[in-house]
């Protein structure tokens, strides 16, 4: 979708809170600099279009041309973005387009863009988009994982574990240093005895806050939840526990709606 200047000129709401650019003005000034090529006014137009609470209304099809314009521009980032918007988003006016997905990764891929390479490596895996390819999808996420990706060392992993490797282990370890929600998952939930209190607690942390095409979260938020309410190797905390409970709850698990009114008293 293409647009003029003058399609955004009065994006800008008072109510909303515009965090980062002060007034009316400083917005109108990014439009200016960004329409005169500055990539960074573009960058922060994209932020901004794609958040709520940033002074304009939540427009994914005008981030989406900011987005473009910034790949345009030979901004790998932006191609990234792009890429898992079209796989992840499927909603506020963009719908998933594997095929725009996939060919956004293989922009960045080819500079060299570590997670952009993952991605590519599931796509493959799962024939999303393109044609399923186990081979390449293995080499894909072997090179993504040697390069330190989160996503390319999980499921390196697996792919590890199916073949019966002894080190699959050690690339799960690695996702989950690097934060990768499904790893952190795996570990608070099949391994937690080999975790330390604190480990224990950062990976759930990490798991509940992880969102993902191929996660669900609200079991982490729910299990955290759990701990915190009885104080189950971390410090208890019912503030804590009320409001991973209110997480789980908005993520559709009955059990924290029910948790949340047998503790609380408060119907979700």
């Amino acid at each position: 979708m293409s647009y003029k200047y003058e399609d955004f000129l009065h994006d800008y709401d008072d109510d909303e809170d515009y965090i980062g650019l002060e007034d009316e003005l400083a917005f109108v000034h990014s439009l200016d600099r960004a329409f005169a090529g500055d990539t960074e006014y573009m960058r922060v137009l994209a932020d901004v279009y794609s958040s709520n609470g940033h002074g304009v209304k939540l427009d994914y099809n005008k981030a989406i041309f900011w987005l473009e314009k910034l790949v345009e521009c030979g901004k790998i980032f932006a191609a990234v973005r792009l890429g898992d918007m079209y796989l992840e988003y499927d909603k506020e006016g963009v719908p998933n387009d594997f095929d725009k997905s996939f060919e956004y990764y293989k922009i960045a891929a080819k500079k060299g863009n570590a997670k952009a390479i993952a991605r590519l490596g599931v796509m493959f895996l799962y024939g999303i988009g393109p044609e399923k390819d186990c081979g390449l999808a293995r080499e894909l996420l072997e090179r993504a994982a040697e390069e330190g990706d989160g996503e390319g060392c999980y499921y390196f992993a697996r792919i590890l574990k199916e073949e019966g490797a002894d080190d699959w282990f050690d690339y799960l370890k690695r996702a989950a240093e690097k934060s990768n929600g499904k790893a952190c998952w795996e570990l608070a939930k099949y391994f937690a005895a080999t975790l330390t209190d604190n480990r224990f607690l950062i990976s759930l942390a990490c798991a509940a806050s992880y969102y993902s095409f191929d996660f669900d979260p609200t079991y982490a938020q729910l299990r955290l939840a759990d701990c915190f309410m009885v104080g189950y190797r971390m410090r208890k905390s019912a503030s804590s526990a009320k409001s991973y409970y209110k997480m789980a709850a908005e993520g559709g698990s009955q059990e924290a709606k029910e948790k949340l009114k047998k503790y609380f008293n408060i119907e979700s």
